[in-house]
C-alpha cells in the first residue's frame, strides 16, 4: 500500500505477535521503530492494534493510542523513535501496525521505510528482527488521499480511473457514493478531481454525471466509471452504467428502454476537464436486445494508433442463455460520434483492461469468476473474433477474483 499524504494515519508496517494460549498474561511494553530512511519525511508516527484482525481497515474503530495507555504516538525528530506503555497481547494472533502522518511538502516521487528494531514484553523478553533470517521491510510509495471515507458527506468513494491528457492534466473519475459503500442500484453520481501539478495539489471535487435522485427509481444512480483520452482532439470520455431503478447487475433485464434495461451513457469534455456535456445515450448503439446488460469495464479505456477509440466492456447473455457474463469491447472509429461492441472473448469473465499490444492487435486481461488466476485474450478485428493468449490462466494470480486485487 502506498503511504498517503493527508491522511492523519496511513500504514508504514505491520507485525504479527503469535501469543501461545499456555503462557498466561503477557504485554507489549516497548518497541523501538528505525524511520531513518523517513524521519524527514513523517511528522509523527503511531504503535496501534488491530486485535486479531490483519486489515488496517479495522482500525477505524481504533484510534492511535494516547501516551501513557499503550504504545501511543510520538513526532518523529530523529532516525530512532521509542515507544513505551503496555499494551496487553490475547492468545493467539496478534496486529500491530505502524502508522505514521506524512508532512504536507512530502516528495510525491519518493519512497518511506520503517522497521520495528526491537520489542519489549512484560516478561522481560526483548525480540529483534535477525539480519540472516528476516527481510528488509519493503518501501512503500507516497502518494495523495485523494478522496476519503464522508469527504463532502459522501459516505464512500469506489472504483477509480486515471488518465493524463494531451497537456499533462491529470483526471480522475470514482463513484461518488453518497448513502453506502454497495453497487447500483444506489444513490451513485460520478465524481472528477483534476490536478494541472502533476497530482500535488488537486482541484475540489466535482459531479459530472448525475442523473437524478428520484425515491421511486432508487435514485437513479450512475457508476462505475471508464475514462479515455483521445490525445489527437484532446477529447475527454468517460462511460458509465446508469440504473433506472433496479437495473444494476443482477436486476438488469433484456430490452434497450430505461425501465428494462441498465443504460451505457457518456459524457465529455473538449477544453481539458474544465466542463462537461451532458450524458449521451449510446445503449441503443451498442446493446443486443436480448442482452440482460451491456456496460463498459471500470478504470481506462485507450486510443489506438489509427484513432480507434476503445473501451473495455462487459454483457451478460439473455435469460435463456442463463445471464452468463462475457467480456468485450466498445469501440468508435469516427471519434466517438458512433459505437459499437464486439463480440464476447470468453464466457464467466468479467471486470476487464485493455491493452494495445500493436497497431492492429487488442489485449484483454480479464477477471475470471471461476478461477483464481488472469484470463488473457486478444482480438486482431476490433472485437469481432478473440483468441486466448499463451499467457493466459498461467502468469497472473488472482485471489480475489475482483479487478487483478491480489
Amino acid at each position: 500500500m502506498p503511504a498517503l499524504r493527508g491522511l492523519e494515519s496511513t500504514p508504514l508496517s505491520r507485525l504479527l505477535i503469535e501469543v501461545d494460549g499456555t503462557e498466561g498474561e503477557i504485554a507489549l511494553t516497548g518497541a523501538d521503530v528505525d524511520a531513518k530512511t523517513a524521519s524527514g519525511s513523517l511528522d509523527r508516527l503511531s504503535v496501534l492494534s488491530t486485535g486479531s484482525r490483519a486489515s488496517i481497515s479495522s482500525a477505524r474503530a481504533a484510534t492511535p493510542l494516547a501516551d501513557g495507555l499503550a504504545l501511543g504516538d510520538a513526532r518523529v525528530p530523529s532516525d530512532l523513535v521509542r515507544f513505551r506503555g503496555s499494551l496487553p497481547l490475547a492468545p493467539g494472533t496478534n496486529v500491530l501496525w505502524i502508522v505514521g502522518r506524512l508532512h504536507d511538502d512530502v516528495d510525491l516521487d519518493g519512497r518511506i521505510a520503517v522497521a520495528w528494531k526491537e520489542l519489549r514484553f512484560s516478561d522481560g523478553r526483548r525480540l529483534a528482527p535477525r539480519p540472516d533470517t528476516d527481510p528488509a521491510p519493503s518501501p512503500s510509495r507516497t502518494g495523495v488521499a485523494l478522496r476519503r471515507a464522508g469527504d463532502g458527506g459522501v459516505h464512500t468513494t469506489r472504483i477509480p480511473g486515471l488518465a493524463t491528457t494531451a497537456k499533462g492534466t491529470l483526471i480522475a473519475v470514482y463513484d461518488l457514493r453518497h448513502g453506502g459503500a454497495g453497487d447500483l442500484p444506489a444513490d451513485i453520481d460520478v465524481g472528477m478531481s483534476r490536478s494541472v501539478d502533476g497530482g500535488r495539489s488537486w482541484e475540489p471535487t466535482r459531479t459530472i454525471i448525475d442523473m437524478g435522485s428520484d425515491p421511486d427509481w432508487r435514485q437513479d444512480g450512475v457508476g462505475d466509471p471508464s475514462i479515455l483520452v483521445d490525445r489527437r482532439s484532446n477529447t475527454i470520455w468517460v462511460a458509465a452504467l446508469w440504473s433506472h431503478g433496479d437495473r444494476g447487475w443482477t436486476g438488469s433485464g433484456p430490452g434497450l428502454e430505461p425501465t428494462q434495461t441498465g443504460q451505457l451513457v457518456l459524457v465529455k469534455s473538449e477544453d481539458d476537464g474544465k466542463t462537461w456535456s451532458r450524458p449521451i445515450n449510446i445503449t441503443k448503439q451498442v446493446k443486443r436486445p436480448e442482452w440482460t446488460l451491456l456496460l463498459q469495464g471500470p478504470g481506462k479505456g485507450i486510443r489506438m494508433k489509427d484513432g480507434t477509440l476503445v473501451f473495455p466492456a462487459q454483457y451478460r447473455d439473455s435469460v435463456e442463455k442463463g445471464r452468463i457474463p462475457h467480456s468485450t469491447i466498445i469501440s468508435s472509429r469516427n471519434g466517438g460520434r458512433s459505437w459499437r461492441a464486439g463480440t464476447g472473448a470468453h464466457p464467466h469473465r468479467r471486470r476487464r483492461r485493455s491493452w494495445r499490444r500493436s497497431r492492429a492487435v487488442l489485449m484483454l486481461n480479464c477477471r475470471y469468476d471461476r478461477g483464481n488466476q488472469r484470463v488473457v485474450m486478444i482480438s486482431r478485428d476490433l472485437g469481432a473474433t478473440w483468441s486466448e493468449h499463451e499467457s493466459s490462466r498461467k502468469l497472473l494470480v488472482e485471489p480475489g477474483a475482483c479487478m487483478a486485487k491480489a
